[in-house]
């Protein structure tokens, strides 16, 4: 029987106990997820201890993200949760996609509280994760508090970034915002375009043969950002670079999950199109359809099948005809995690 949790409800019931988080590593859509889990802890008057690769999970509640990192593109979720799913006293995925790693499923415990941000996801779960509590829960993104955010004091990346790149990036990310907003002005004053339009549409693993419009600029992958999601400051950063892209505008074109949820939060309009699979409709179907009458799905109307996959959960999809290679063996796909 399928259920939905309310997260915030559930993340109290943890209150007193030691709580090891993972963030899902990797782009701007990853960072709205942990800002939202930040922001939700800190009004729930919980800490977190941050995973690090040599945490000891014996006896605390190891908390991993939500997001879109529990599918065959990628491997930081497995690689967590294969190494403290027998030893952590609990072990907690919040809202993701999930696909393939049927083998890693199968051997989760009681211990184990698996969270699906939609119904695709929680069929294959409950299917081969018998052992595990297996919920519905709504995308860690769609708590986000955005004002908060956007109407805090502005940190200038020499305050951010000790990287010298990522405070390079930083600048030159303003100057595209500000060349990009500015251009979109000027095609409404000539009355090229009726309204101010972004187009974020991926160039990464789950980018699909689609042709991206000339004026393309995916947000998720250029926002500067520290891909760990460990520094609440520069996630915080991030989301608010993020964001202000997103509010120089009037409506917004991706297939990016976040890009879509973010734009939303901010009352845009939203033209919302597949990725590689079946993750963007199912999402949209389980909670953005009814939240979000400002989000227009752009995708066929039928069903996404999902892809074939192996029964480790290893290998790539064949999907519209472009098969996606798989990562290589012992190494994440990361420069750009999905979500």
């Amino acid at each position: 029987m399928e259920t939905w949790v309310d997260i915030p409800d559930f993340l109290r019931t943890l209150q007193g106990e030691r709580i090891l988080y993972a963030p899902n590593p990797g782009n701007g859509g990853d960072a709205l997820i942990a800002e939202a889990t930040y922001q939700l802890f800190e009004r729930i008057g919980i800490e977190l201890e941050p995973w690090q690769d040599d945490s000891n999970p014996e006896g605390a509640v190891v908390l991993l993200s939500g997001g879109g990192n529990f599918v065959p593109y990628y491997r930081d979720i497995a690689t967590v949760m294969e190494r403290v799913h027998r030893d952590a006293k609990r072990l907690i995925l919040l809202p993701h996609t999930v696909w393939g790693h049927e083998k890693l499923l199968a051997e989760l415990g009681r211990n184990v509280d698996l969270f699906c941000r939609e119904r695709k996801s929680y069929a294959h779960v409950s299917q081969f994760a018998r052992g595990a509590n297996v919920h519905l829960g709504a995308d860690m993104a769609l708590t986000l508090d955005t004002q908060s955010i956007l109407g805090g004091n502005l940190s200038s990346p020499e305050e951010v970034f000790k990287r010298k790149g990522l405070k390079r990036k930083a600048r030159q990310f303003h100057l595209r915002l500000e060349h990009r907003s500015r251009l979109a002005q000027l095609r409404v004053r000539l009355g090229v375009d009726q309204d101010r339009v972004a187009y974020c549409f991926r160039k990464d693993a789950e980018k699909t043969n689609a042709p991206r419009p000339m004026r393309n600029f995916d947000l998720s992958h250029q926002v500067p950002r520290d891909n760990s999601m460990k520094d609440r400051a520069v996630v915080r950063y991030t989301s608010r670079e993020f964001l202000r892209y997103l509010d120089r505008f009037d409506r917004v074109e991706t297939n990016r999950l976040h890009v879509a949820i973010g734009a939303a939060l901010l009352g845009k309009g939203v033209s919302f199109y597949p990725n590689s699979y079946w993750k963007n409709q199912a999402v949209f179907e389980a909670t953005l359809r009814l939240r979000f009458p400002n989000i227009e799905w752009r995708g066929p109307p039928e069903e996404i099948e999902m892809p074939p996959v192996s029964r480790s959960g290893t290998e790539a999809p064949s999907v519209e005809g472009d098969t996606i290679p798989p990562p290589p063996p012992g190494k994440l796909h990361r420069p750009d995690t999905a979500v």
